[in-house]
């Protein structure tokens, strides 16, 4: 091998120290914690695919179901969002067993592999070694991308093929005949990974198009691709119902939705400040740092992309980071473009930025911080001091020690203690009993009728929706139609945190708080 071929396939030293640091941070404790709702949802029909070949809500015992029966058709089969993630959940359940590490495995897996891709997205679009490494630095060590690439969900699949859309768009012009193609089967894999988050980033990437004056070959390979994508998700469109699951829309809510999104954007993936300091590293002049016009270009174009995205999820029903968080790769390379121009200028005070913006969240903080904004009010301010805290340290602390919940303590005195016949009734948290422990589970957001004799009645310590079929009609039915007095009083002696696992900043927990309310739990006497 000559050594043109050597330095093509060798690997940068700095994203090999990258990868390893991240690996650790990606599989250590993998299995830790158990599954919660959203992830045991993923589990379950993961589960059914190796029985049935599709993702089938009902197995016979148990259904899947979270939106009251409206997820899944009269052929009982999954329709409420797309199965890619669930194939990947079963292979990996096929290949090291039915526990919780082999159902996040993928999502680890691929979140590693999103380093090594935003490393070569950033080093071809801007033509900077030292930013392609700050980029992958950066995302390796953010810990909103951690925390999502632990989980047993689509989220670090749809990063990956994000970094797939954008990276073959900026190949049209090199690679004409490959890069169309590539562009259209990423766009096509994210649908069928999350129909939502496509459509949105589809229109906001064509929206923020013109920024990059492309020329007339541009254009038709990415209207090629475009058509292309169009083709390939039309039956996904109607499968699943994409059009009829829309909604009303409301302008108020749409304005307060977009004002959130916002928050959630300027503190979790681009704090103001560096905002700013993107702002000053782009349109600056006379330095040798300063970026060409093609390259500004395309940086504006990446900021232009989240803004329009932006704009998309405020149409949205729900406000979740999960969606917001697709565009983390991409905001982790326009951070590294400004602490790069940050780093031409003052290597000390380049340095001393990245380890606050790594290490703490004083930037995420500023200035949204001081007007006790809510993005900035966090369930789990590890290692306070002060208004800083540190979500990375909270993140090791997490992954390297044992989480006191409730939800394990009850799935063990359920396999000690329940029969294989029994029925529990739960007001949340069905789909993650159902995994561990085999058992009857009903309730939660199942919305199917109830009986009035469970042999366990589960009432958690959190209620969460007041719509007809949710947790609220089941505590309401257990209120009116169980009879206590058959029932005795179970003592668990444990703390219920309700939805600790889940990775939205407003509720997880990287430690178990010194106080908490215990799980209600009630067996049929006799």
């Amino acid at each position: 091998m000559d050594s043109s071929s050597r330095k093509r396939f060798s690997v940068d030293p700095v994203l090999a120290a990258v990868l390893v640091v991240a690996a650790v941070l990606l599989f250590w404790g993998l299995g830790g914690r158990d599954l919660w709702q959203d992830e045991a949802e993923t589990a379950m029909l993961a589960k059914n695919i190796l029985r049935f070949k599709r993702p089938v809500v009902f197995d016979g015992i148990n259904l899947v179901s979270s939106e009251a029966g409206k997820d899944f058709g009269p052929d009982l089969v999954w329709r409420w969002s797309p199965w890619l993630q669930f194939y990947l959940a079963a292979a990996s359940m096929a290949l090291f067993g039915l526990h919780t590490a082999a159902a996040r495995l993928p999502s680890a897996l691929l979140g590693l592999l999103c380093l090594p891709l935003t490393f070569y997205f950033a080093r071809r679009t801007f033509g900077s070694l030292a930013l392609a490494r700050l980029s992958a630095i950066l995302l390796g060590l953010s810990t909103p991308f951690l925390l999502h690439c632990r989980q047993a969900r689509w989220y670090a699949l749809a990063y990956a093929l994000v970094l797939g859309l954008f990276i073959s768009l900026f190949e049209l012009e090199r690679r004409p005949k490959a890069a169309p193609l590539a562009l259209a089967l990423s766009a096509v894999l994210l649908f069928y990974t999350n129909y939502l988050v496509a459509i949105g980033l589809l229109a906001a990437l064509c929206a923020a198009v013109p920024i990059l004056k492309p020329g007339r070959p541009f254009l038709k390979r990415l209207f090629l691709a475009l058509g292309a994508t169009a083709l390939g998700v039309i039956p996904g469109l109607r499968f699943f119902d994409v059009l009829g699951k829309a909604g009303n829309f409301s302008p108020a809510h749409a304005v307060t939705l977009f004002a959130q999104y916002c928050g959630l954007f300027f503190t979790q993936l681009l704090p103001l400040p560096m905002l700013a300091l993107l702002l000053w590293a782009l349109l600056r002049r006379g330095s040798s740092a300063s970026l060409d016009p093609a390259r500004r270009r395309r940086a504006l174009f990446l900021l232009a992309c989240a803004g329009f995205y932006v704009c998309y999820l405020s149409l949205v029903p729900w406000l979740m980071l999960r969606y917001l968080a697709v565009l983390l790769p991409l905001c982790a390379v326009l951070l590294a473009l400004a602490l790069e121009g940050v780093l031409g200028e003052h290597r000390f005070w380049g340095a001393a930025l990245a380890l606050t913006l790594v290490g703490t969240d004083a930037l995420h903080r500023l200035p949204l911080g001081a007007v006790d904004s809510p993005a900035t009010r966090l369930r789990d301010r590890y290692a306070r001091v002060g208004p800083v805290s540190s979500p990375l340290a909270g993140f090791l602390r997490e992954v390297t020690h044992e989480f006191d919940d409730c939800s394990r303590v009850l799935v063990n005195h359920l396999k000690a203690n329940a029969r294989s016949a029994d029925t529990v009734l739960v007001t949340y948290g069905d789909a993650p009993l159902q995994f561990y422990t085999g058992l009857k589970v009903v309730g939660a957001f199942q919305g199917q009728k109830l009986g009035d004799r469970p042999d366990w009645i589960v009432i958690r310590s959190i209620f969460v929706d007041r719509r007809p079929g949710r947790d609220v009609d089941v505590l309401r039915f257990i209120m009116r139609r169980i009879d206590f007095r058959r029932y005795v009083k179970v003592d668990l002696r444990c703390r219920d945190f309700m939805l600790g696992n889940c990775p939205e900043p407003l509720l997880h927990l990287f430690e178990a708080p010194p106080e908490g309310r215990g799980l209600t739990v009630f067996k049929l006497a006799g």
